[in-house]
């Protein structure tokens, strides 16, 4: 089925990939660690500096996987 002209073009969110960003640098996340107030961002290198941490204040880390980068 073709659009006819001066038809919307309709955005399928669940098909659009986002790319999140590390929290402490520009580089791209890898891990998502979740909290009762949100999320935060790492790569890999800041994650691995602050694993003990933000797990001890209850953080769940979740590796993002490279299909949705």
């Amino acid at each position: 089925e073709s659009m006819q002209e001066g038809t919307a073009a309709v955005l399928d969110l669940e098909s659009t990939v986002t790319i999140e960003f590390c929290d402490k640098c520009s580089a791209r996340a890898q891990v998502q660690v979740e909290f009762e107030f949100g999320s935060l961002w790492f790569c890999f290198h800041h994650y691995n500096k602050s694993a003990k941490a933000l797990t001890e204040k209850g953080g769940g880390a979740r590796l993002l996987s490279s299909s949705s980068q």
